[in-house]
């Protein structure tokens, strides 16, 4: 829905439009998510890249994480 408003300038009518929607979108510095998802996509995010790292940064702990993958849910 487009709403027109004028504003006079100098006897002159300037037209100003607004768009307006119902979808809520937030962004972060990962992308763009939807509605109450964004959080839990924010956490796995997040979970999944520490996980990620103590694979590499220990190899003797690679077993235990395997088995936490494995159980994350999708």
């Amino acid at each position: 829905m487009k709403l027109h408003r004028y504003i006079d300038h100098d006897s002159q009518m300037t037209p100003i439009d607004f768009e307006v929607t119902k979808s809520k979108v937030k962004v972060t510095d990962i992308g763009i998510s939807k509605g109450t998802q964004h959080y839990t996509v924010i956490s796995t995010c997040r979970v999944l890249s520490a996980m990620m790292e103590q694979y590499f940064r220990f190899p003797e702990s690679r077993h235990e994480l395997k088995i936490i993958a494995y159980e994350f849910p999708e």
